[in-house]
């Protein structure tokens, strides 16, 4: 049989085309996977976390994708704080695989913690404690999850709802203004070129004013709408959390620094002034430091003492909690960090400071539902026993995070994602009707030589001097001696559990414990009844607060 050989060759060049063709297209699609994965990791060490997310979920759809690919993306949602989605792809990649890096241990117990899956949290927190014994922290995790019942004891003397002005954009960082409240947020203005954010996809975090009026029906505030403040300030990139010095016409607020060199951001304090209704900045904060952040200010009332924000080196975690005080030169002291007791392993952050003596701050370092939790601590008691979970409803699964409250603590805002999750922050009014301190009481202080059955027995015990003992302590916090009436009034300068010492010379030592209405509205008079008989065997007891006449 005769062969064409001209149409085998041309059959054959064809064969040989099409496989090299073949060839080259699957070099160019594994060329593409690599290229979407390389730029998929380097968008995740740059914190771009929706990029990197774009990428990697394209990537896990192809047949080459890699044996880890589920792990970065839990890693990448957890970033996006999405915990639902982190902790799904988590359980993905275990389907496949027996074990977690001991570091991802810990974020998926902290997604499925953020969740509410309570249980499955504790397996995982446990693991990564075995793995590391040193981190206290996470023993703490697993106590205060296991008695989550505890953080919905006072919810009904919370009311949280979000504010009017709240937009599809993030809105968080409130701080008072004048009549109103000066906030961040990264919604578009109108008429304006936007910059977008790498990180977020959206324009950069500016700060807003919004005043506010009572609506006498309903007793409610009434927000106007919000306008851009301080745009005079200098600063292409972020501007980000403010406080406010007394008479408010300067004030310490944070904005995005690029690095000399590095082209990396960074947060930083500067200093600016109101002068003739335009904000300029006078000055950096003098401890600023572009290879880390500083940020996130709050000032005690007489504007001396500044608490920040820094992940700065020698620190306990993530981030930490710093002071510095302003000194009569007008120089600022070298930053102190607050201690381990305050600060954790992981992020302490937007610290506020109240009435000078109690620091609130959100935290994902102490034991709470998930995510970031806002806690408070009495500065003169910081101890980690003494730091308080402010519960449920301002504390959530989700980020909470950047309280401000009013002189009497009844009335403020929180910043939370609870509405949708990931970046999308809120801001939300708060009312509270939780006792505050310091607390002043008032009451009478009885005994009786014998085991009392009616009031009518019981003597007024003039001239006795009283202390009070924290429980937690046991230290003397406060003292006073009752009147020729067995009256006295008594500063309680902080929340904790009390006794009392009640020291007479015809009783000797006793001691009464002291229970401290949660509820502000209730009244606060006390009748502490001593008792001495032969035996010295009968407790003392305090009664409940009586009704004020």
């Amino acid at each position: 049989m005769k062969v064409n050989h001209t149409h085998y060759c041309c059959v054959v060049a064809f064969i040989c085309c099409f496989f090299t063709q073949i060839a080259s297209g699957q070099e160019s699609v594994f060329t593409g996977l690599r290229n979407d994965l390389k730029r998929a990791d380097e968008y995740y060490l740059s914190k771009s976390y929706n990029q990197a997310i774009e990428l990697y979920l394209v990537v896990q759809q192809t047949k080459k994708a890699p044996g880890d690919i589920a792990l970065r993306i839990a890693r990448t949602y957890y970033g996006l704080r999405d915990n639902k989605n982190s902790a799904a792809w988590y359980g993905e990649y275990l389907k496949r695989n027996e074990s977690l890096p001991v570091n991802d241990e810990l974020i998926y117990a902290e997604s499925l913690s953020g969740m509410g899956a309570y249980k499955e949290a504790i397996q995982w927190f446990e693991k990564y404690q075995a793995r590391n014994p040193d981190d206290q922290t996470i023993l703490q995790k697993i106590w205060r999850i296991k008695n989550i019942e505890y953080l919905y004891e006072d919810s009904t003397y919370f009311t949280v709802k979000p504010v009017s002005f709240n937009t599809s954009y993030a809105e968080f960082g409130p701080t008072y203004y004048k009549d109103g409240i000066v906030f961040v947020s990264n919604q578009t203005l109108h008429g304006r070129v936007q910059k977008v954010d790498g990180i977020t996809n959206a324009p950069f975090n500016r700060l807003f004013y919004t005043g506010w009026s009572i609506d006498s029906l309903t007793n409610t505030l009434v927000f106007s709408k919000p306008i851009e403040f301080g745009r005079s300030l200098n600063g292409k990139f972020h501007k980000g959390t403010v406080a406010f010095f007394p008479g408010q016409e300067k004030m310490i607020y944070t904005k995005s620094v690029a690095g000399i060199g590095t082209g990396a951001s960074t947060l930083q304090l500067f200093l600016a002034q109101n002068i003739s209704g335009v904000w300029n900045d006078i000055a950096p904060f003098p401890y600023n430091d572009t290879h880390y952040s500083v940020s996130h200010p709050t000032l005690t009332a007489d504007g001396k003492t500044l608490y920040f924000v820094s992940d700065m080196p020698g620190g306990f975690g993530a981030s930490d909690l710093y002071k510095s005080v302003l000194q009569q030169n007008d120089t600022w002291t070298k930053p102190e960090n607050l201690g381990a007791s305050i600060n954790s392993p992981h992020e302490e952050t937007f610290p506020f400071c109240h009435s000078d003596a109690t620091l609130y701050f959100a935290s994902n370092g102490h034991g709470g539902f998930g995510g970031l939790d806002i806690f408070k601590v009495n500065l003169n008691n910081k101890e980690r026993s003494a730091i308080q979970n402010l519960g449920y409803p301002v504390n959530t699964g989700f980020d909470d995070f950047g309280i401000v409250l009013d002189a009497d603590a009844s009335h403020g805002f929180i910043s939370s994602n609870r509405n949708k999750g990931q970046l999308d922050d809120d801001i939300f009014e708060l009312e509270i009707d939780l006792q505050t301190y310091p607390l002043i009481i008032s009451g009478i202080l009885r005994y009786s030589p014998i085991i009392a059955q009616d009031s009518v027995d019981l003597k007024p015990l003039p001239n006795a001097a009283i202390s009070l003992i924290d429980n937690n302590t046991n230290l003397e916090v406060g003292k006073t001696v009752s009147d020729a009436s067995g009256h006295f009034t008594l500063e309680i300068p902080y929340s904790s559990q009390y006794k009392l010492a009640v020291v007479e010379k015809r009783i000797g030592n006793k001691l009464a414990s002291l229970e401290i209405p949660k509820n502000k509205k209730l009244h606060t008079d006390y009748e502490i009844v001593v008792v001495q008989d032969r035996l010295n065997s009968v407790p003392e007891r305090t009664s409940p607060p009586v009704k004020k006449n």
